[in-house]
């Protein structure tokens, strides 16, 4: 599993001409990347302050991050260090 960034995954266009920020994060769409490349290690969830986690699905202690880039790096710096064992 790599650490890639999704930075790339925006949000679509939409809204008054001028009010579309483009560094706006699609969260349902990065939340189906990281669960496509992740789901078999971890469940992955943002909460309704923003705040990005992951739990170990060996129940484990797991990452959480401001962000999805920063929830995909420690999860990667996690697995790599204890990757999970499911049972």
């Amino acid at each position: 599993m790599s650490a890639a960034s999704l930075s790339g995954i925006r949000a679509a266009p939409g809204g008054p001409p001028g009010r579309h920020d483009p560094f706006a994060v699609d969260t349902e769409r990065a939340l189906d990347a990281l669960r496509m490349h992740w789901g078999d290690a971890y469940v992955i969830d943002v909460d309704n302050s923003g705040r990005w986690w992951a739990l170990r699905r060996d129940g484990l202690p797991a990452p959480s991050g401001e962000g999805q880039d920063q929830l995909l790096a420690l999860m990667a710096e996690d697995y790599a260090a204890n990757p999970v064992e499911l049972r």
